[in-house]
């Protein structure tokens, strides 16, 4: 028997296979999928470090579920409650990143509602500037109630919005906004109120301390 036929013929399958695997690499490399995951483990990485203390706020870190993550096919988050020293408010922020397909969608009208709450107020939206005149972008705000029998409800007032690029935007429908964006980030900042006329500056107020951090760790070349 002619052991370099042998030889060959063994041969055969694995040159085949390291061709797939060379026509796979280069489909990757085509289509971007590569330099997309390694774009969508970046951001999650520079979102996971986000500062714990942030001009006259601190941070404590909650944890978060990993079927949430999954769920919401999020490369990466942080949910946390941030306490202004001056005062004592407390407020909670969760922000999300990953392609913006899945992203985009599952605002808190639809999360929020779907976990029990109920929409007490319609969302309208809120433009944030820094004190100087900055703007930072919109976002959408609206109050939700948790209303147990026979108690008093628990509301929430919450702030949400969208960046792929460090202008936070409140799209009214955000996955045609954002089809085109790699990476997209979602923050829902919220805050436990009394009525819908209490205390409305204090989120918009942590918002302009937050943004300039959050945009230039985020979105920074």
């Amino acid at each position: 028997m002619d052991k370099t036929n042998i030889t060959n013929r063994a041969a055969i399958p694995i040159a085949a296979a390291v061709l797939i695997a060379a026509s796979g690499v280069l489909h990757a490399v085509q289509t971007g999928a590569w330099g997309r995951e390694q774009l969508l483990a970046a951001s999650a990485s520079r979102v996971e470090k986000l500062p714990l203390e942030i001009d006259g706020w601190k941070g404590k870190e909650l944890e978060f579920d990993a079927r949430q993550l999954k769920v919401a096919q999020a490369s990466g988050a942080i949910s946390r409650t941030y306490t202004k020293a001056e005062n004592g408010a407390v407020l909670n922020v969760m922000m999300l990143c990953g392609p913006s397909g899945p992203i985009a969608v599952h605002p808190p009208t639809i999360c929020f509602t779907a976990a029990g709450y109920v929409q007490v107020t319609k969302q309208r939206r809120v433009e944030v500037s820094s004190p100087d005149g900055r703007k930072f972008g919109s976002f959408w705000v609206a109050d939700f109630e948790w209303r147990q029998d026979g108690g008093i409800p628990d509301r929430i007032r919450t702030y949400w919005g969208w960046s792929s690029d460090g202008q936070w935007r409140s799209p009214d429908y955000p996955r045609y906004e954002f089809a085109g964006s790699q990476v997209l980030h979602k923050l829902y900042v919220t805050r436990q109120v009394d009525s819908e006329q209490t205390e409305p500056k204090v989120i918009e107020g942590f918002l302009q301390d937050f943004l300039p951090t959050v945009n230039s760790h985020l979105f920074s070349a």
